[in-house]
């Protein structure tokens, strides 16, 4: 019966909303990247990674070092360079939407506060590895030979992604989008800091 808690579901789905599938098409799109044969691809794999591994408290800490409403913090300084006036960024709850076009844009409709936004930065940032190194799990079971079928009965790379990978990567994109939907219903440790 409490009107918070109710708040609070619908900021968390919109949480959700803005994460998760933000997190799967980057951690997809670095997975099959990562698959090709490039120089330095165990170097790219550990760097992407290293977010997912790193302790929540030190990567939260830097993050609203990063985003302080400080006018002298990293994010204002850059978007400064660009005329934009500091934000306050952690702090402001006011809707994206309302920030960006102002108080005639209907509050209902104002979108995630800018708060939020950084937090599912944070999160998508958090993940992407992880993502990543499951959907490559996922691409070595892709057989070479569907490939090869389909390149010789002339599909471009883009059918190729589209008619064969996607389709033998739903098992996996089915088990990521459920761990990360649960991910981020649990979420408490990166937001309180």
């Amino acid at each position: 019966a409490d009107p918070a808690v109710l708040k609070s579901f619908g900021v968390t789905v919109l949480f959700a909303v803005g994460t998760v599938p933000f997190q799967l098409a980057i951690g997809l799109g670095l997975a099959y990247l990562l698959f090709q044969n490039i120089k330095g691809k165990a170097f790219f794999r550990i760097v992407y990674f290293m977010p997912y591994i790193m302790p929540f408290v030190a990567t939260s800490i830097v993050f609203e070092l990063i985003f302080s409403f400080r006018p002298t913090s990293i994010i204002n300084q850059a978007l400064g360079a660009f005329g934009v006036p500091a934000q306050k960024w952690l702090i402001e709850p006011t809707g994206i939407f309302n920030l960006l076009f102002g108080p005639q844009f209907p509050q209902a409709l104002g979108g995630p506060s800018l708060a939020l936004i950084v937090i599912m930065l944070y999160t998508t940032w958090t993940y992407i590895g992880y993502d990543a190194v499951v959907f490559l799990a996922g691409l070595g079971n892709v057989p070479a030979e569907l490939y090869e079928a389909a390149r010789i009965d002339g599909a471009s790379s883009w059918g190729l992604f589209r008619n064969i990978t996607l389709p033998l990567l739903s098992p996996t994109t089915f088990f990521l989008s459920l761990i990360a939907v649960i991910g981020t219903f649990q979420a408490f440790t990166q937001i309180w800091i």
